[in-house]
């Protein structure tokens, strides 16, 4: 009797050891799975400023990670578990005996890099943020670079003396090692242009703006917006009133970062302020400027080329017809005046008779490389679209006015200076050219459906499924070989999005996502092992992004990065650093004009 007592006494106390040691009194998972505890190492802090590796150890391996909540990556020859994502992280461990544990975590984004910026440009060849923000001095914009391994930050521009000090923007230079700026720190209402290293130290002057007495007025007119850094370490830029030209003329001026070599771009205008330049776009080498000059006695703007080392000593090369009457006149903006990708091409959009429905616009080429004088007619009512990656093939569109409107027509290919033409018909969105200037694919939106076509209008092909009525293909991505085509099409009325890919031959069709997305993507970038798909939605059709979310291509499954950001605040953009495996999340304030920019790290 006393033995049988002593049975059952050890029979329970066996059983409160295995009821304790299963369960969680720490930071760890534990079970008794085998010859030893199941567990998984927690750290105090989950987020994902660095990769977040959760390791399991004990029961009996080799072990299976099931996620039931979030998204993550398991190893299992390492018995690693990686969070992809913030947000909540539910898991289910099994161990070679099909014993079970769950837990359950808590995943957040990593620091604030930086609050109330006013622009930014990631460089993250570099490992490098540079922004504008007021944070030392509120209302007091300065410019930073941000070191996005140290996580350590500086201030680049130099004191005021005498003015505001404060930066409106900046442009790195094309090799990464300057930041050319505007600010007013000598007087405030003169913006002028600085370099700096990106490391910091002494700032440089580039402009030679100057203000000035005349007639008893004080004159000065600041920098523009709009300067270059060509790709030699040339500014090219354009600001107004110098000693000659007391009145409102704007010139383009080139000069070294260093601030050597200071010259005017534009010749020496006699007779007075009768031509300013209200606009100039540089050739992506840099040897070229093309300025938008405005001529004061008909009020007409036409367009120069001048080579941008100063040199051109008269306007000799207008890059259009002379024109007879102030009706005519070059077009304002990007769409007026493009370059081809190397340079030898210059294409002029002019608007020329507007009573005359098969005359209103016209379209010239240059060939600056042959003869930079002598523009060519390109074709009536055309503009230009496109030009092709290596510049062999141009993409035109042929408008028509209607009435009182004016309305698109064809798309046609056709070599740079208009030979070879092929038509792609008026029904035609989304196109693009391969990266090797071979296809070009393109939407039909009567069909719904993607097509592929040789650049030499032979060859045409259908790449996607059948659309469901009602619905359409929103935005299409190539990748960098230009051998197959990501997509993302939605179902009936607009909605129920899914990503597609497709080979640009047509073959290896597949959808990818298994659940259907009710917003609409935004932008998205591929994962280098293509396993994976980041992307932002717009909730409130006003076209910007305003929720992000991860696709497991492998599994088809996507899911929302959720309650991350500070009331008020929605995402704006974001970046992905596949080398350094980082994703960085610009937020913006739903009222003010500012952002604040996260740090997050990639898992795969």
């Amino acid at each position: 009797m006393i033995t049988r007592l002593w049975t059952h006494l050890g029979l329970l106390a066996g059983l409160a050891l295995l009821v304790s040691s299963c369960w969680n009194t720490d930071n760890k998972i534990r079970g008794t799975l085998g010859a030893s505890p199941l567990e998984m190492e927690i750290p105090e802090t989950l987020d994902l400023s660095q990769d977040l590796k959760l390791s399991i150890s004990g029961g009996t391996p080799p072990y299976q990670v099931e996620v039931l909540e979030g998204l993550g990556a398991f190893d299992s020859s390492s018995g690693v578990f990686v969070p992809k994502i913030s947000g909540n992280i539910r898991l289910k461990i099994v161990d070679s005996q099909n014993k079970t544990v769950e837990k359950s975590f808590t995943v957040t984004l990593g620091p604030v890099v930086s609050r109330s910026v006013k622009s930014y440009s990631f460089q993250l060849d570099s490992d490098r943020l540079f922004f504008i923000s007021d944070l030392d001095i509120e209302g007091h914009p300065d410019l930073y670079s941000f070191d996005l391994n140290t996580q350590t930050k500086t201030k680049l521009n130099g004191p005021p003396s005498g003015g505001k000090g404060d930066v409106y923007d900046f442009k790195l230079s094309p090799d990464l090692t300057q930041v050319v700026y505007r600010s007013d720190p000598e007087t405030d209402s003169l913006r002028q242009l600085y370099a700096v290293s990106v490391n910091g130290g002494s700032v440089t002057k580039l402009n030679h703006t100057d203000q000035h007495v005349a007639n008893s007025f004080l004159f000065g007119q600041s920098v523009q917006d709009d300067y270059v850094i060509t790709p030699n370490g040339r500014v090219i830029y354009r600001d107004g009133n110098h000693d000659r030209f007391v009145d409102n003329e704007m010139r383009v001026q080139v000069v070294n970062l260093d601030g050597s070599q200071w010259s005017y771009v534009n010749p020496a205008l006699t007779g007075g302020p009768d031509r300013s330049v209200e606009e100039f776009w540089v050739s992506p080498n840099g040897q070229w400027t093309v300025g938008r000059l405005m001529w004061w006695e008909n009020w007409a703007f036409q367009g120069f080329a001048f080579l941008s080392d100063g040199s051109t000593s008269s306007m000799v090369n207008r890059l259009h017809d002379v024109i007879t009457n102030f009706s005519q006149q070059l077009e304002y903006g990007n769409s007026s005046i493009r370059f081809s990708s190397n340079s030898e091409w210059i294409y002029t959009q002019m608007r020329y008779n507007f009573m005359d429905p098969t005359d209103m616009y016209r379209l010239y080429f240059t060939h600056l490389s042959v003869d930079p004088s002598s523009p060519v007619l390109l074709g009536k009512n055309y503009s230009l679209l496109s030009s092709s990656p290596d510049s062999s093939k141009i993409a035109v569109r042929e408008v028509e006015k209607v009435g009182v409107y004016i309305v698109t027509k064809d798309i046609h290919i056709m070599n740079p200076d208009g030979s070879s033409p092929f038509s792609l018909g008026e029904d035609v969105t989304k196109f693009k050219f391969t990266n090797n200037t071979q296809k070009l694919i393109f939407v039909r939106p009567s069909t719904g459906r993607l097509y592929s076509v040789q650049t030499d209008g032979t060859g045409e092909i259908v790449l996607s499924g059948v659309v469901a009525s009602g619905g359409a293909i929103s935005s299409i991505n190539l990748n960098e070989a230009g051998t197959q085509v990501l997509y993302w099409s939605s179902e009936e009325n607009g909605t129920d999005f899914h990503l597609y890919k497709v080979n640009i031959d047509g073959s290896g069709y597949q959808k990818i996502s298994k659940q259907g997305l009710s917003k609409t993507p935004i932008k998205f970038v591929m994962s280098a092992d293509v396993n994976f798909c980041y992307f932002s939605v717009d909730t409130d059709n006003d076209s910007k992004a305003d929720e992000f979310y991860v696709l497991d291509i492998v599994q088809g499954k996507y899911q929302k990065i959720s309650g991350v950001f500070p009331e008020g605040k929605i995402l704006y953009d974001f970046f992905v650093n596949e080398d350094k495996r980082r994703i960085y999340f610009v937020v913006k304030d739903n009222i003010l004009p500012d952002f604040d920019i996260y740090l997050a790290a990639l898992g795969y």
